[in-house]
């Protein structure tokens, strides 16, 4: 066998191996997708990184600097703000926010509210619906919101059940609108939005039910059953964030820390007989390989 031939034949080995090694680095990899998705946020400086701004929201907001301010106090605003990578919401997840209204002016004091989001419309962390009764998420399609809806939009088209409340919307893939017909379920509480009072608020999905929590992080007020994947998530995961409105009356809508945990996935690791079929072959071509080493090594020319 000529030095060549030897060469070939050692590459034509390797090259095998590695093709082996490769298909088990990918196995792996899709193992390690499977873990648990987090981030938090303790403030919202101009400095703060991972978050899109859309619309009016601006980041370093207030006096203090540090609050995601989703719209000022002006009419006619619409604000969105996403973390700005694909999480995990299928199998789970729970999220904490703390949120302020303030400044209020126009009718009843301020207008329109605000609104956590999961989407996956086709405009990623750029998706903005309108303003007003809107809350910056009618609009957007293949979304579900939890919204804190600070006016009575009644008389202009939307049909809510008061002018302080707590609702679930979504329409599946459609397009998302404030509406009785994508209304989950509401809770209206007792102490208004507008009050100038921070409300902590904690939302989890277990892969069936939605709950949501305000203030008192122990008892949900508002429960509701859906299954996510009829929004056409991304394999289970979509673009989480906020969304806010004003229109003729308008208000502060500001978010001051937010946290994210979604629940583990299974690891989508390897069936048995899968690995076992991929060792056999690693061994097949390690043993190939020494064999023709052997070979070569019997037919070299010696001095």
């Amino acid at each position: 066998m000529t030095a060549e031939s030897r060469n070939r034949s050692f590459a034509t080995g390797n090259g095998l191996i590695l093709g082996i090694l490769t298909l088990f680095g990918v196995f792996f990899a899709a193992a390690i997708e499977g873990r648990a998705e987090s981030f938090s946020f303790a403030s919202f400086p101009s400095s703060t990184t991972g978050i899109q701004t859309n619309g009016s929201a601006t980041l370093g907001g207030g006096s203090s600097g540090d609050r995601l301010r989703l719209t000022p106090a002006s009419q006619s605003s619409a604000g969105s703000a996403y973390y700005n990578s694909l999480v995990s919401v299928q199998a789970g997840f729970t999220t904490q926010f703390q949120f302020q209204i303030t400044n209020g002016g126009g009718l009843s004091g301020g207008a329109d509210g605000l609104a956590f989001i999961i989407q996956n419309s086709p405009n990623g962390v750029a998706a903005l619906g309108g303003s007003g009764g809107s809350m910056g998420y009618g609009g957007i399609p293949n979304s579900l919101v939890i919204e804190f809806d600070t006016f009575d939009n009644t008389n202009f088209g939307f049909s809510d059940p008061d002018g302080n409340h707590i609702a679930v919307h979504t329409n599946g893939t459609a397009p998302n609108d404030p509406g009785p017909a994508s209304r989950l379920g509401f809770f209206s509480p007792s102490a208004s939005f507008k009050n100038g009072q921070v409300y902590t608020v904690k939302i989890s999905y277990s892969g069936t039910t939605l709950s949501v929590y305000l203030n008192n992080l122990s008892s949900p007020v508002l429960s509701v059953n859906y299954d996510l994947s009829n929004l056409g998530l991304n394999g289970g995961r979509a673009y989480v964030g906020f969304t806010a409105g004003t229109g003729g009356a308008f208000e502060n809508h500001d978010i001051l820390s937010w946290s994210f945990q979604s629940a583990e996935q299974p690891a989508a690791v390897p069936e048995p007989a899968t690995l076992a079929l991929l060792g056999t072959g690693l061994a097949s071509v390690a043993g190939a390989v020494r064999r023709r080493r052997r070979k070569s090594s019997e037919f070299a020319p010696r001095s």
